[in-house]
């Protein structure tokens, strides 16, 4: 998810791309987890439940990343 997230992506976007179907668990379970984490970001922070959501990457989860692929 942080990798496929350094570029934007709605929650939708997201959970297609891991080929999860279950919206609610999927939330909780890993969009919330890296948001509370600090490794990802909404787009739009101040209005988290916008139909325009987005998700990004944050500097502390590129650095993550990087630690992790080596």
């Amino acid at each position: 998810i942080l990798d496929f997230c350094k570029t934007p992506h709605s929650r939708a976007e997201i959970q297609d791309y891991v080929g999860l179907k279950h919206t609610r668990r999927f939330q909780k379970r890993y969009i919330n987890t890296l948001l509370e984490a600090g490794l990802l970001e909404m787009t739009i922070p101040q209005s988290p439940t916008s139909r325009l959501q987005k998700y990004r990457t944050t500097s502390a989860g590129l650095k993550y990343l990087a630690s992790s692929d080596g």
